[in-house]
């Protein structure tokens, strides 16, 4: 199975900017991180990993 989550900019409007996409990607689980112009989505095969991951990430 696969999951996924967005996490969006801190104000309303705002394009959140990815900091550590490399460090991310190493993690074990995640599969891919997609940028959009709202928020950076992120995609993993575990959901301890997509939490993970959430908790990690730093724009």
């Amino acid at each position: 199975m696969v999951y996924g989550a967005l996490e969006r900019g801190k104000l309303h409007g705002a394009r959140p900017k990815l900091l550590n996409e490399s460090e991310i990607l190493a993690q074990v689980g995640v599969m891919r991180i997609v940028q959009f112009d709202y928020a950076i989505g992120l995609i993993a095969s575990t959901l301890n990993g997509l939490f993970r991951c959430q908790k990690t990430i730093k724009n």
